[in-house]
């Protein structure tokens, strides 16, 4: 009976794991000079980009300071070992289970639930260090548009913005958590067979 249904979940958790996958490598925030048409600031879920023309670059002083040294090679990590417990999740016994009390799920749905729960907590706290850090930049808006003056009476607008990367990933966390916690209905086995 649960056969072809199995592989709806296995396919929907793969889908999962291509998001983040692919959303960690897009672009979840940014800045751009109006006026000399380039993107200043690049934040990414692993870490932040200055793309400033090197002649401008006395403006966004610090930026490279906002992040620990291994903030980076620690969410890489997070990426691949999220990725690989998705795809063990697939193939893995649904008759083993973990369980607080009365509540319990099988373990290929506890690991997607988590899975899903953790990108959560990972877009959420990027949205609260990037506004955390935004009054140094300029008392930049998480998403609108302010001016800056360039020097030489030239004011420029900036246009800052959570991208469509960002909103997938955030997505992202809670289709993997209702996968997880939807399995059983999804391979159509009862929670005593699973």
């Amino acid at each position: 009976m649960g056969g072809a249904r199995t592989w709806i979940f296995r396919f929907l958790v793969l889908v999962g794991a291509g998001l983040i996958a692919y959303t960690f490598t897009q672009v979840w925030w940014s800045a751009y000079i109006v006026a000399l048409k380039t993107t200043a600031i690049n934040i990414y879920a692993h870490g932040i980009v200055s793309l400033m023309p090197v002649e401008y670059s006395s403006w966004i002083v610090g930026y490279d300071k906002v992040m620990p040294g291994w903030f980076t090679p620690f969410m890489w990590v997070y990426m691949v070992a999220a990725v690989a417990l998705l795809l063990f999740s697939m193939f893995a016994s649904g008759k083993k289970r973990i369980g607080i009390g009365k509540f319990g799920l099988s373990l290929p749905s506890a690991i997607v639930t988590v899975v899903g729960i953790s990108f959560i907590a990972v877009a959420v706290t990027a949205v609260a260090v990037i506004s955390a850090n935004l009054p140094a930049f300029y008392n930049a808006p998480l998403n609108g548009t302010f001016l800056i003056d360039m020097g030489e009476a030239d004011i420029s607008e900036i246009d800052t913005g959570l991208t469509t990367a960002y909103y997938i990933a955030a997505g992202t966390g809670l289709f993997l958590v209702i996968v997880g916690l939807l399995r059983n209905v999804i391979i159509g086995k009862s929670k005593s067979s699973t």
